[in-house]
């Protein structure tokens, strides 16, 4: 059985990964690749791939368990070898969902942490939606103080909110612990093959696009300073020699409550 749940979060190259994936296999997937060639903020472009036969599969961000659970029902009767993307759910969803798919999360650890937050930060939407009222990682209250910030308070409380956004996740689904980890893009693809070569997908990611992906993702990668204070449990966010986002992981490591870091 090739049924797969794909899931990630913005910024951990998940997009990359089904694009590889879809290049090199032939499956059902709710995604379209409307370029191959990486955009100009280095990610994979994409776009939700409508059907009125699974409606939930074009926004599964933000669905009702019943629906999801019924398409997904609807699409095992008619193949064995489908990818869907998917946004994290709970706990009850996955039980459900596990009785018709493997449930596999693109995972990370915590030196990574800043990866996926300066990723997420330079490729989604995030920056554009902070203060949308239902797309946003902010409450009621904290966009109605965003409103009244000087741009770099601003960007500040959005990475605070994105670092603990993405930590809860990490920690809920245990992302650290995941048989498919984003750490293995750059230290060891072959476990990314192989993981896949399991499920009953080819995958080759000795490919010219994922060379590209990763030469023009460095950039995102932790320092050594962060990652050598973290190796020794040392999280000194106010080490002005790390960026802002490192610092704010660190912040959140303390268990300090959110302060502007200057």
């Amino acid at each position: 059985m090739k049924r797969l749940i794909l899931r990630w979060l913005g910024g951990s190259g998940g997009d990359t990964l089904l694009y590889i994936l879809n290049k090199q296999n032939k499956f059902y997937t709710n995604v379209s690749f409307p370029s191959t060639d990486l955009s100009d903020k280095d990610s994979t472009p994409t776009k939700g791939s409508a059907n009125k036969e699974y409606p939930t599969f074009d926004n599964s961000r933000n669905y009702d368990a019943k629906p999801f659970i019924d398409d997904l029902k609807a699409l095992s009767k008619r193949t064995n070898s489908f990818i869907i993307k998917q946004h994290f759910a709970d706990d009850d969803i996955d039980r459900k969902i596990g009785q018709l798919a493997d449930i596999v999360n693109v995972g990370f650890d915590l030196n990574f942490l800043p990866f996926v937050v300066r990723a997420n930060l330079q490729k989604t939407e995030t920056v554009n939606n902070r203060n949308h009222p239902e797309k946003s990682y902010l409450d009621e209250t904290l966009r109605k103080i965003n409103t009244k910030l000087t741009p770099e308070q601003t960007d500040a409380l959005t990475i605070w909110n994105l670092v603990i956004h993405n930590k809860e996740i990490m920690e809920k689904f245990r992302l650290s612990t995941s048989p498919l980890m984003l750490n293995d893009f750059f230290h060891d693809p072959r476990k990314i093959e192989n993981f896949f070569k399991a499920k009953g997908f080819a995958l080759n990611l000795n490919a010219q696009y994922f060379r590209n992906w990763k030469k023009r993702n460095t950039n995102l990668l932790s320092s050594n300073r962060f990652q050598n204070y973290l190796k020794n449990m040392q999280f000194d966010y106010t080490d002005k020699n790390l960026d802002l986002t490192e610092r704010y992981v660190f912040l959140a490591l303390s268990g300090k409550k959110f302060q502007y870091l200057v």
